[in-house]
Protein backbone atom coordinates (compact mmCIF):
# COMPACT_ATOMS: atom_id res chain seq x y z
CA UNK A 1 0.00 0.00 0.00
CA UNK A 2 1.42 3.30 -0.87
CA UNK A 3 1.97 6.48 1.39
CA UNK A 4 -1.15 8.24 -0.41
CA UNK A 5 -3.43 5.58 -0.29
CA UNK A 6 -2.68 5.23 3.29
CA UNK A 7 -3.00 9.05 4.05
CA UNK A 8 -6.65 8.46 2.27
CA UNK A 9 -7.65 5.78 4.69
CA UNK A 10 -6.78 7.61 7.64
CA UNK A 11 -8.15 11.03 6.36
CA UNK A 12 -11.38 9.63 4.60
CA UNK A 13 -13.95 8.12 6.77
CA UNK A 14 -15.93 5.02 5.96
CA UNK A 15 -18.61 6.28 3.81
CA UNK A 16 -15.73 7.61 1.30
CA UNK A 17 -14.32 4.28 0.99
CA UNK A 18 -17.66 2.49 0.41
CA UNK A 19 -18.63 5.13 -2.57
CA UNK A 20 -15.56 4.35 -3.86
CA UNK A 21 -16.48 0.06 -3.47
CA UNK A 22 -20.12 0.67 -4.80
CA UNK A 23 -19.40 2.13 -8.03
CA UNK A 24 -16.34 -0.27 -8.37
CA UNK A 25 -19.12 -3.30 -8.07
CA UNK A 26 -21.86 -1.68 -9.49
CA UNK A 27 -19.73 0.32 -12.51
CA UNK A 28 -23.07 2.33 -13.55
CA UNK A 29 -22.77 5.50 -11.30
CA UNK A 30 -26.45 5.99 -11.68
CA UNK A 31 -27.21 2.94 -10.27
CA UNK A 32 -24.53 3.19 -7.50
CA UNK A 33 -25.75 6.76 -6.73
CA UNK A 34 -29.23 5.44 -6.42
CA UNK A 35 -28.26 2.69 -3.89
CA UNK A 36 -26.16 4.88 -1.87
CA UNK A 37 -29.33 7.20 -1.71
CA UNK A 38 -27.38 10.44 -3.29
CA UNK A 39 -27.17 12.19 -6.47
CA UNK A 40 -25.17 10.95 -8.97
CA UNK A 41 -23.68 14.36 -9.76
CA UNK A 42 -22.86 14.51 -6.29
CA UNK A 43 -20.85 11.08 -6.02
CA UNK A 44 -19.32 11.63 -9.40
CA UNK A 45 -17.81 14.59 -8.11
CA UNK A 46 -16.39 12.59 -4.37
CA UNK A 47 -14.75 10.19 -6.85
CA UNK A 48 -13.06 12.48 -8.77
CA UNK A 49 -11.88 14.34 -5.13
CA UNK A 50 -10.52 10.83 -4.12
CA UNK A 51 -8.74 10.34 -7.58
CA UNK A 52 -7.05 13.89 -6.59
CA UNK A 53 -5.87 12.92 -3.13
CA UNK A 54 -4.49 9.49 -4.83
CA UNK A 55 -2.97 11.45 -7.34
CA UNK A 56 -4.20 8.46 -9.81
CA UNK A 57 -7.13 7.69 -11.52
CA UNK A 58 -9.40 5.10 -10.38
CA UNK A 59 -12.16 4.42 -13.15
CA UNK A 60 -11.93 4.67 -16.65
CA UNK A 61 -15.18 6.58 -17.89
CA UNK A 62 -16.57 4.13 -20.84
CA UNK A 63 -20.18 3.46 -22.49
CA UNK A 64 -20.23 0.75 -19.96
CA UNK A 65 -19.93 2.54 -17.30
CA UNK A 66 -17.01 3.22 -14.42
CA UNK A 67 -14.59 0.37 -14.89
CA UNK A 68 -11.54 -0.05 -12.89
CA UNK A 69 -8.08 0.95 -14.36
CA UNK A 70 -4.92 -1.01 -13.14
CA UNK A 71 -4.61 1.43 -10.08
CA UNK A 72 -7.87 1.31 -9.02
CA UNK A 73 -8.07 -2.62 -9.10
CA UNK A 74 -5.11 -2.26 -6.49
CA UNK A 75 -6.76 0.26 -4.34
CA UNK A 76 -10.27 -1.95 -4.78
CA UNK A 77 -7.78 -4.92 -3.03
CA UNK A 78 -6.75 -2.68 -0.42
CA UNK A 79 -10.11 -1.47 0.17
CA UNK A 80 -11.74 -5.15 -0.02
CA UNK A 81 -8.98 -6.07 2.71
CA UNK A 82 -10.62 -3.41 5.05
CA UNK A 83 -13.74 -4.21 4.43
CA UNK A 84 -13.04 -7.64 5.01
CA UNK A 85 -11.71 -7.08 8.50
CA UNK A 86 -14.74 -4.83 9.55
CA UNK A 87 -16.90 -7.62 8.72
CA UNK A 88 -15.05 -9.81 10.89
CA UNK A 89 -15.01 -7.46 13.69
CA UNK A 90 -18.64 -7.40 13.00
CA UNK A 91 -19.41 -10.82 12.88
CA UNK A 92 -17.43 -11.27 16.32
CA UNK A 93 -19.52 -8.95 18.12
CA UNK A 94 -22.55 -10.10 16.81
CA UNK A 95 -21.96 -13.99 16.93
CA UNK A 96 -24.54 -14.90 18.81
CA UNK A 97 -27.28 -13.41 16.00
CA UNK A 98 -28.66 -15.43 13.16
CA UNK A 99 -26.35 -14.90 9.72
CA UNK A 100 -27.94 -12.42 7.12
CA UNK A 101 -27.62 -11.01 3.82
CA UNK A 102 -26.69 -11.19 0.16
CA UNK A 103 -24.11 -13.76 -0.80
CA UNK A 104 -23.00 -14.06 -4.31
CA UNK A 105 -21.84 -17.27 -5.41
CA UNK A 106 -19.80 -18.30 -9.21
CA UNK A 107 -19.94 -21.72 -10.43
CA UNK A 108 -19.35 -23.43 -13.33
CA UNK A 109 -22.59 -24.43 -14.94
CA UNK A 110 -22.38 -28.58 -14.60
CA UNK A 111 -21.56 -28.06 -10.70
CA UNK A 112 -24.00 -25.19 -10.19
CA UNK A 113 -26.80 -27.22 -12.00
CA UNK A 114 -26.42 -30.79 -10.31
CA UNK A 115 -24.64 -30.18 -7.04
CA UNK A 116 -25.51 -26.73 -6.00
CA UNK A 117 -29.00 -25.45 -6.99
CA UNK A 118 -30.36 -29.06 -5.27
CA UNK A 119 -28.97 -28.46 -1.87
CA UNK A 120 -30.13 -24.57 -1.98
CA UNK A 121 -33.23 -25.44 -0.51
CA UNK A 122 -32.16 -26.87 2.87
CA UNK A 123 -29.61 -24.50 3.25
CA UNK A 124 -32.37 -21.75 2.95
CA UNK A 125 -34.61 -23.44 5.24
CA UNK A 126 -31.49 -23.62 8.04
CA UNK A 127 -30.44 -20.44 7.19
CA UNK A 128 -33.69 -18.63 6.20
CA UNK A 129 -32.32 -14.76 6.37
CA UNK A 130 -29.12 -15.68 3.59
CA UNK A 131 -30.03 -14.35 0.20
CA UNK A 132 -27.75 -16.67 -2.51
CA UNK A 133 -27.32 -15.13 -5.94
CA UNK A 134 -26.46 -18.29 -7.65
CA UNK A 135 -24.23 -17.46 -10.76
CA UNK A 136 -23.23 -19.67 -14.26
CA UNK A 137 -19.98 -19.02 -15.04
CA UNK A 138 -16.77 -20.07 -16.31
CA UNK A 139 -13.54 -18.44 -16.20
CA UNK A 140 -12.65 -16.48 -12.65
CA UNK A 141 -14.80 -13.72 -11.19
CA UNK A 142 -13.60 -10.44 -10.30
CA UNK A 143 -14.46 -9.89 -6.43
CA UNK A 144 -13.89 -5.99 -6.73
CA UNK A 145 -16.71 -5.57 -9.65
CA UNK A 146 -19.06 -7.50 -7.25
CA UNK A 147 -19.04 -10.35 -10.19
CA UNK A 148 -19.34 -13.07 -6.74
CA UNK A 149 -18.19 -12.83 -3.70
CA UNK A 150 -17.26 -16.77 -3.90
CA UNK A 151 -16.82 -18.97 -6.28
CA UNK A 152 -16.19 -22.65 -7.41
CA UNK A 153 -13.06 -22.76 -9.69
CA UNK A 154 -11.54 -25.47 -11.46
CA UNK A 155 -7.92 -23.90 -11.07
CA UNK A 156 -6.22 -22.05 -8.76
CA UNK A 157 -6.05 -18.38 -8.85
CA UNK A 158 -2.51 -17.12 -8.84
CA UNK A 159 -3.20 -13.46 -8.20
CA UNK A 160 -5.23 -11.70 -5.69
CA UNK A 161 -6.24 -11.27 -2.34
CA UNK A 162 -8.18 -14.52 -1.57
CA UNK A 163 -8.96 -17.28 0.80
CA UNK A 164 -8.48 -20.34 -1.22
CA UNK A 165 -9.51 -23.96 -0.50
CA UNK A 166 -9.26 -26.95 -2.41
CA UNK A 167 -12.57 -28.65 -2.17
CA UNK A 168 -12.33 -31.98 -3.88
CA UNK A 169 -10.42 -33.70 -6.82
CA UNK A 170 -12.19 -34.54 -9.76
CA UNK A 171 -11.13 -37.03 -12.96
CA UNK A 172 -12.18 -35.93 -16.46
CA UNK A 173 -13.02 -39.00 -19.37
CA UNK A 174 -14.27 -39.33 -22.71
CA UNK A 175 -17.57 -40.74 -23.01
CA UNK A 176 -19.79 -42.71 -26.63
CA UNK A 177 -23.40 -43.03 -26.75
CA UNK A 178 -23.62 -47.38 -26.86
CA UNK A 179 -24.76 -46.92 -30.68
CA UNK A 180 -21.93 -45.04 -31.58
CA UNK A 181 -19.21 -46.80 -29.99
CA UNK A 182 -21.01 -50.20 -30.98
CA UNK A 183 -20.40 -49.55 -34.82
CA UNK A 184 -16.44 -48.74 -35.00
CA UNK A 185 -13.75 -50.63 -33.37
CA UNK A 186 -13.04 -51.08 -29.87
CA UNK A 187 -10.68 -48.12 -28.22
CA UNK A 188 -8.11 -49.87 -26.70
CA UNK A 189 -5.22 -46.96 -27.05
CA UNK A 190 -5.08 -43.56 -27.23
CA UNK A 191 -3.51 -44.07 -30.54
CA UNK A 192 -7.40 -45.50 -31.33
CA UNK A 193 -8.69 -42.14 -31.20
CA UNK A 194 -7.07 -40.75 -34.55
CA UNK A 195 -10.06 -42.56 -36.08
CA UNK A 196 -13.02 -41.09 -33.72
CA UNK A 197 -15.02 -37.87 -34.26
CA UNK A 198 -14.53 -36.00 -30.82
CA UNK A 199 -16.78 -33.65 -29.09
CA UNK A 200 -14.76 -31.22 -26.91
CA UNK A 201 -14.20 -27.43 -25.80
CA UNK A 202 -14.05 -24.40 -28.30
CA UNK A 203 -10.34 -23.91 -27.80
CA UNK A 204 -10.64 -20.62 -28.26
CA UNK A 205 -12.66 -20.06 -25.02
CA UNK A 206 -10.67 -22.64 -22.96
CA UNK A 207 -9.79 -20.84 -19.71
CA UNK A 208 -8.20 -23.26 -17.39
CA UNK A 209 -5.45 -25.82 -18.65
CA UNK A 210 -6.57 -28.92 -16.62
CA UNK A 211 -9.57 -28.30 -19.65
CA UNK A 212 -6.92 -28.81 -22.34
CA UNK A 213 -6.81 -32.90 -22.09
CA UNK A 214 -7.03 -33.56 -25.92
CA UNK A 215 -3.19 -32.02 -26.17
CA UNK A 216 -2.15 -34.63 -23.99
CA UNK A 217 -4.45 -37.37 -25.84
CA UNK A 218 -4.39 -36.49 -29.74
CA UNK A 219 -1.33 -35.33 -31.99
CA UNK A 220 -1.22 -32.01 -33.38
CA UNK A 221 -3.05 -32.41 -36.45
CA UNK A 222 -6.19 -33.70 -34.81
CA UNK A 223 -6.28 -30.91 -32.37
CA UNK A 224 -9.18 -28.54 -32.99
CA UNK A 225 -10.93 -31.11 -35.11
Amino acid sequence: MNPAFSQVIINYDRDNLKLFLTVARQTNLEKSASQLQMDATTLSRRIKRLETVLKTTLFERTRKGHVLTPSGENYAAHVESIESHVFEIVSETASEQSASGCVRLGVPEGIGATIIAPALAAFKESNPDIIVDLIAMSGFASVPKREADMSVLLTRPTAGRLKIRRLTTYSLGLYGSIDYLSKRKPILDTRDLNSHMLVGYVDDLIYSRELRYFDDLLPVSRQGL
